[in-house]
């Protein structure tokens, strides 16, 4: 689902080793410039903006809150992170990471290209370099790199590659999965309450932020239908309506990791309900390494009967989740791709019959030791 950002981000984004130690990040960087060396690069470009940026944060452990930042990362380098900032920012910005090497952002074309001059060897003509996070850059940014580097280096795309390592979570990463999960229980839970209290969909979507910021929440979005039984929508407006049913999709970021879920509430017992309780829990006793999303989403329509698919979701049964909301593999996108142990995905489904008879409901899962286990799953 697509959620409205925030302008700023103002949670609690310093880097805190207690959460992720040092080391950890360091068989990270281990792992990738394994794999930029592989490739034939001689170093590597890591972007990441306010709104995206899982690749930036699970090197470096950086939060960009003013804009794109960068890390550059080569073999037997220290790291630098080029942000948005003066250079009086400078010290604040150096509690959001480990990397001691910050500089404000100025010319971000001319900095790459002083940079690749510092990692790349004389006279073997352009340099190969690999980007990270490419897909969330600006076009004027974009522009800007490719124009200054062109002399001197080869920019190639490395997502695909580099994604696969974020795939598996490691223990420390599912422990902080697991509270992101806590949170949205604890936001769904203030939602239902309010609801049930009278509240609109608005002020229950307040309740729900409210509950999951006071766990230690660095980020929590509500989307709330805007009519009875109504997909959810962003809540732009003053309009705090008294909705029968509510669909709500509700996120949280804690310590940088997502937890997403779809909750379903009033409406008459039974009907689509029912039928995407079944088909939820179908998906979810399905789940299994080597399992794909396409038998992960016959699983659910098997359970949904006479109805139809809700139109609030796409094709397939959800994505990985994590650093970003949504990670490679992307069920939606690639039917084959399958799941893996150590994975953690957002797995959705939905009914859709007569009228107001809608209703949606998700799970979070890790895959662990062979079997999946819910960290967090919608009522019902």
């Amino acid at each position: 689902m697509h959620t409205m950002n925030t302008a700023l981000l103002v949670g609690p984004y310093d880097w805190d080793e207690a959460l992720i130690p040092r080391a950890e990040f360091e068989g990270r960087i281990a792992a990738a410039t394994r794999m930029v060396t592989q490739r034939g690069h001689v170093g590597l470009i890591v972007h990441g903006a306010a709104e995206e940026n899982g690749a930036l944060a699970y090197l470096t452990g950086f939060t960009p809150k003013l804009g794109s930042g960068f890390a550059l990362v080569a073999p037997g380098k220290p790291i630098r992170i080029i942000c948005p900032g003066s250079s009086h920012m400078m010290e604040s910005a150096k509690r959001l990471t480990w990397v001691e090497d910050l500089k404000p952002l100025r010319d971000i074309g001319k900095d790459i290209a002083s940079w690749v001059g510092e990692i790349a060897t004389p006279g073997n003509g352009p340099a190969s370099i690999g980007i990270w996070g490419a897909a969330s850059l600006a076009g004027g940014l974009h522009g800007r790199i490719m124009g200054a580097v062109k002399d001197v280096a080869r920019v190639e795309d490395a997502d695909i590659a580099l994604d696969s390592l974020r795939r598996r979570k490691s223990p420390r990463e599912r422990e902080l999965m697991l509270r992101a999960a806590r949170a949205l229980a604890a936001a769904a839970d203030a939602l239902a309450k309010a609801k049930r209290d009278g509240a609109g969909a608005r002020s229950a979507a307040i309740a729900a932020q409210r509950s999951a910021y006071a766990l230690g929440a660095q980020d929590a979005r509500v989307l709330a239908s805007g009519s009875n039984g109504g997909a959810p929508l962003p809540l732009d407006g003053i309009e705090d309506r008294k909705l029968d049913p509510l669909l709500a999709y509700v996120t949280v970021r804690f310590a940088g990791y997502w937890a997403d879920g779809f909750v379903t509430l009033g409406g008459a017992p039974g009907g689509a309900m029912a039928r995407t309780n079944d088909a939820l829990r179908a998906v979810i006793a399905a789940a299994r390494p080597g399992v794909s999303g396409n038998d992960l989403a016959a699983a659910a329509q098997g359970k949904l009967g006479p109805y139809r698919r809700h139109k609030a979701l796409p094709a397939g049964i959800g994505s990985s989740i994590g650093l970003s909301l949504k990670e490679s593999p992307d069920f939606n996108e690639d039917r084959e791709a399958r799941l893996e142990d150590g994975g953690v995905y957002s797995l959705q489904v939905g009914a859709s019959g007569e009228g107001t008879d809608n209703a949606l409901a998700s799970a979070v899962i890790a895959i662990e030791n062979g079997a999946a286990q819910a960290l967090w799953r919608s009522p019902g």
